[in-house]
C-alpha cells in the first residue's frame, strides 16, 4: 500500500476520521497502533512477527537499562541482536557472495549457500529506530516507556514506515503523552505538505523512472548524452522519491496534531526544516539525512549489479 495509491488514500481518510472521533490520547494511540499494524500487514502479514521481535528486543532492553541492570552489556547485546536481524534479511547474500568472490580470487573454491529471502519493507528504518531508542535510554536522553504499546507504536508508526524519516525516540515518545487538538493551521499545513510530496513522487519521480530504467537496461545501445541524462535523471528520481515520501509522512503526522521531525530534502545535506514543528524550525535529528543517502547508494549498487550481469 504505497502513499500514491487509491487504497492508501481511502485508508488514510478512514484512519483520520476515526482518529479524531476518539476521545483521549490513550484511545488515539491505541487506534494508531492498530492502523499501523494493518498498514504493515497489508504488504505481508507474516513479517508482523519479525517487527514484533524487534519491538520486544528494544522494549525489554530499554527497561533493563532503565533499571540500571548492566546497562552497557544490555545495550551491546540488544544492538548486536538487532543488527543480526537486519543483516540476516538484508545483507546475508551480499556477504556470502563477497566471501565466495574473494576466495575465488585467492584460488580457493568455496561453496557458500545463499538464501531466498523476501526483504521486509522498511526493515532498515524500524531496526535503526529500535537501536536509537535503546541508545537514547542508555544515554539517559529519555526514560524507558513502560508501555509496550507505546514502544510498538514508535517502531511501527506507519507514515514513516515506507521511506522514513528515521525518528528519534526522544522526539516521538513525549508526543504520546500530550493531548491533541486539531487546528485549521495544522490541517492545512499537513494537507499542503502531503500534496507537494504526492506531486514529487507521482508526477516527477514515477515519470523519470521509465527513461532511467530504459537507458540502464541497455547501456551499450545508448550514446554518451543519453547516459549522462540517465545519470542525472537517476539522481532526480531518487531525490523526488525520497523527498516526496518524507513530505507526505510529515504532512500526515501534522494532520494528527503530531510532528514527524523534519527530514532533509537532499541526499547530500541536512538543513533546518520549517515543517518539523508547529511554526518553528528545528534541526533534523541525526540520521535523517543518511536515510536518502543509503537508499540512493543501495539503488545505485543494484543498477551496477544489473549492468555487470
Amino acid at each position: 500500500m504505497i502513499f500514491t495509491s487509491g487504497a492508501f488514500l481511502l485508508f488514510y481518510v478512514v484512519v483520520f476520521s476515526v482518529y479524531w472521533l476518539m476521545r483521549g490520547r490513550i484511545a488515539q494511540n491505541g487506534f494508531l497502533l492498530a492502523a499501523s499494524q494493518l498498514f504493515y500487514g497489508w504488504w505481508d502479514w507474516r513479517f508482523l512477527g519479525l517487527m514484533w521481535v524487534v519491538i520486544l528486543v528494544c522494549h525489554f532492553a530499554a527497561m533493563l537499562i532503565e533499571a540500571r541492570w548492566r546497562p552497557r552489556l544490555v545495550m551491546v547485546v540488544a544492538i548486536t541482536a538487532l543488527l543480526a536481524i537486519l543483516s540476516a534479511f538484508k545483507y546475508f547474500n551480499f556477504f556470502a557472495g563477497s566471501l565466495q568472490a574473494l576466495a575465488s580470487f585467492a584460488g580457493v573454491h568455496l561453496s557458500v549457500a545463499t538464501l531466498t529471502i523476501i526483504l521486509p519493507v522498511g526493515i532498515s528504518f524500524f531496526v535503526f529506530e529500535a537501536i536509537c531508542y535503546v541508545v537514547d535510554v542508555w544515554r539517559r536522553d529519555i526514560r524507558a516507556d513502560r508501555s509496550l504499546a507505546n514502544t510498538a507504536l514508535y517502531i511501527s508508526f506507519f507514515p514513516k514506515m515506507m521511506a522514513g524519516p528515521i525518528i528519534r525516540a526522544s522526539d516521538f515518545f513525549p508526543q504520546l503523552q500530550q493531548a491533541r487538538i486539531l487546528t485549521a493551521r495544522d490541517l492545512l499545513a499537513g494537507l499542503k505538505l502531503f500534496l507537494i510530496g504526492f506531486i514529487y513522487k507521482a508526477v516527477f519521480s514515477d515519470n523519470i523512472s521509465p527513461f532511467v530504467d530504459g537507458v540502464y537496461a541497455s547501456v551499450a545501445g545508448h550514446d554518451n548524452h543519453s547516459l549522462v541524462m540517465a545519470t542525472l535523471g537517476f539522481y532526480a528520481q531518487i531525490y523526488f522519491d525520497f523527498c516526496g515520501y518524507s513530505l507526505m509522512a510529515i504532512g500526515i503526522a501534522r494532520t494528527w496534531a503530531s510532528t514527524c521531525p523534519g527530514t532533509s530534502t537532499s541526499p547530500t545535506s541536512q538543513p533546518t526544516s520549517p515543517t518539523s514543528g508547529a511554526g518553528g524550525t528545528s534541526r533534523c535529528p541525526p540520521g535523517c539525512a543518511t536515510t536518502c543517502t543509503s537508499r540512493w547508494a543501495e539503488a545505485g549498487a543494484g543498477r551496477s549489479s544489473a549492468n555487470a550481469t
